[in-house]
């Protein structure tokens, strides 16, 4: 006190001193408030700044409080995307402006899903979208990033970069925030896509396992089959999956049930349970009836890698359900509005093969009916192309091996109602029907050769193992044309 007094002058209590030790404090307040007064007035008005330089477009609706009265803005999102004008609004108080934020976080996601249920929408729309994710996608919550991906996958949006950015962002600390539901939608985003991100898939096998208890029959079928159309195989994933699966069989649709099949099948992980109860609970005509013509695709591919791994199902289950889903693709095949693609008729047909279960009705109809698809597939289409060769081929295949135990076994034989039957007596008309598709089809795919010079090698790669696959039968179907003009142009030898 003392040392203090004689700094400012007079004796330590007295008046003087008073009053030069108000003076004194006075002027250091005087002086601090000088010397940050820009940052006062920053701290004391946010909003002229914030207001009118939004980050982005789900900020811009913030600022400018243009929030639909269901809770969320996805309204706002898209008419920015589409470049309709917001009208303004005054900038919400603090408690407007919070719950405001909270409810856009599912903004981008929900506009981007309702675009999708809608067709597509704008282009500019979904050119906003990728621009979002790839300039704030720290800042979006695992549901947007989810659901906006698997819009973007549905109308078949591939942009490489902004999906390789995501699959590299996302880390494992972050993946710990993502539901079931939402690492569900990320792995199905990327199969639909064909998009393979082993970092990424791997990042969400290990937190899988933590959140299937959680996930519903629709995820578990969604997480199986994304990670087998991507050959993304993961053992301790797919185990823990069977065991879920099992718990929760009776909480499968019959799609999900063919999907389920179809995924397990597809990377030989079937295990005698999970193949013998789910194929009782999709072995009934009202069921299957509830199938579309993918469902039978995938339950026929299903159950022809199933025959050979479990023989003593071939007779007393999968023969009965082959049938019901053959009388289940002819249904589909007479609808007016028909689904089937050459690559269902490819299914059925290859699984009538797998299990020996041969009909020339069969393959007669379904032989008209690709037909009609072949004609209708576009020459740019190469992939479809190839369904068609392939499928093309295993009804070739089937017509001669059910020929073939017509005559072993003598006019009385087949099953009865079944899929072996027993007329007609020479498949001379189906046979020249199939081998005048395949060539027309293989000469298409010659002529548009020429005009994918832009293809990838790994889509070229593709079509020569496809093809590779056909050699043998194509040189004997087709022995005039195949070795001397097709195979040289399509394999180059």
């Amino acid at each position: 006190a003392q040392a203090f007094s004689a700094m400012i002058g007079g004796t330590p209590g007295g008046p003087c001193a008073s009053q030069r030790l108000c003076t004194w404090t006075i002027s250091i307040a005087r002086a601090a408030l000088s010397s940050h007064t820009r940052t006062l007035q920053l701290a004391l008005q946010p909003t002229t700044a914030r207001r009118n330089a939004p980050r982005s477009f789900a900020s811009r609706a913030v600022a400018q409080g243009d929030v639909g009265d269901d809770g969320d803005a996805a309204g706002v999102v898209f008419a920015a995307g589409a470049g309709s004008q917001s009208s303004q609004r005054t900038f919400p108080e603090a408690p407007r402006l919070a719950a405001n934020r909270a409810r856009l976080g599912k903004a981008l996601g929900s506009a981007a899903a309702r675009a999708a249920r809608g067709g597509g929408g704008d282009p500019q729309f979904w050119s906003n979208v990728c621009k979002e994710l790839h300039r704030d996608l720290r800042s979006q919550s695992p549901q947007n990033i989810s659901l906006a991906l698997n819009a973007m996958a549905q109308v078949r949006i591939h942009d490489t970069a902004l999906f390789d950015h995501v699959a590299t962002a996302l880390t494992d600390r972050w993946l710990r925030s993502f539901n079931s539901q939402d690492l569900a939608l990320l792995c199905g985003s990327y199969a639909k896509l064909t998009i393979r991100a082993p970092g990424l898939f791997q990042l969400c096998s290990e937190e899988l396992l933590w959140k299937l208890p959680d996930a519903s029959s629709t995820e578990l079928a969604l997480i199986a089959g994304a990670c087998a159309k991507v050959s993304m195989y993961d053992v301790t994933l797919f185990r823990h999956l069977a065991h879920h699966c099992l718990r929760s069989a009776d909480t499968f649709s019959a799609r999900h049930l063919a999907n389920i099949l179809h995924a397990f099948a597809r990377v030989d992980a079937l295990h005698a349970d999970l193949a013998r109860c789910f194929v009782a609970k999709l072995d009934s005509e009202d069921v299957v009836g509830e199938l579309e013509a993918v469902g039978v695709a995938q339950a026929c591919t299903a159950i022809g890698r199933m025959a050979p791994r479990f023989p003593d199902m071939l007779s007393s289950s999968l023969r009965p359900l082959l049938e019901k889903l053959a009388r289940r693709c002819v249904a589909i095949a007479r609808m007016s509005d028909s689904a089937l693609e050459p690559r269902h008729i490819g299914a059925l047909a290859s699984a009538c093969l797998d299990l020996g279960a041969h009909s020339r009705l069969l393959v007669g109809f379904l032989a008209l009916r690709l037909q009609l698809l072949a004609e209708s597939v576009e020459a740019e289409a190469r992939f479809e192309l190839l369904d068609v060769v392939e499928a093309a081929a295993a009804l070739r295949s089937s017509l001669d091996s059910a020929v073939a135990a017509a005559a072993t076994a003598g006019p009385t034989s087949g099953r009865r109602g079944g899929a072996v039957s027993r007329a007609p007596k020479s498949g001379g008309e189906d046979c020249e029907l199939l081998d005048s598709i395949l060539r027309h089809t293989l000469e298409r795919l010659r002529a548009t050769g020429a005009r994918t010079a832009t293809a990838s090698v790994a889509q070229r790669e593709v079509e020569r193992k496809r093809l590779e696959l056909l050699e043998d039968q194509l040189a004997v179907w087709l022995p005039e044309v195949w070795p001397s003009q097709l195979r040289p142009a399509l394999l180059g030898r």
